[in-house]
């Protein structure tokens, strides 16, 4: 089976967690404005790497989402996290059209104070398996 031009679902799959983030009441950017109030989400870096098989043209995505916070602590980082979490897990992908999306797991959650001293920074790792229809 020969891979088609276009690697399947880049924006398809950053809509999709767009949606199911924004479906739990969280705020989220691709890209936040310069004074947002805190605290928000962005959907930031991705990887793939083709996992085609002899039937199914698919890649697996590793997306990060990152949580941005200033309240003292990191009770409230934390607990967006498992919000994003329950979202992700929790949404139906079978909206997109063109592609199967099926979540995988949570590969990673990392919480760090930023050098700001004001700022704490959460840090999940999802990855999804992404099919051409």
């Amino acid at each position: 089976m020969s891979r088609p031009a276009k690697r399947p679902g880049y924006s398809e799959l950053q809509g999709a967690i767009y949606a199911a983030l924004t479906a739990a009441g969280l705020t989220v950017f691709d890209e936040p404005g310069e004074n947002q109030p805190f605290p928000y989400i962005t959907i930031g870096e991705s990887s793939v790497v083709e996992d085609a098989t002899k039937t199914e043209n698919a890649d697996e995505h590793t997306d990060t989402i990152n949580i941005w916070s200033r309240k003292k602590g990191f009770k409230e980082c934390k607990a967006m996290a498992a919000d994003v979490t329950a979202a992700i897990s929790g949404h139906d992908y079978s909206t997109v059209t063109g592609y199967k999306i099926r979540f995988i797991e949570i590969e990673s959650t990392v919480f760090l104070r930023d050098p700001d001293g004001l700022t704490r920074h959460g840090v999940v790792r999802l990855k999804f398996k992404v099919i051409q229809e």
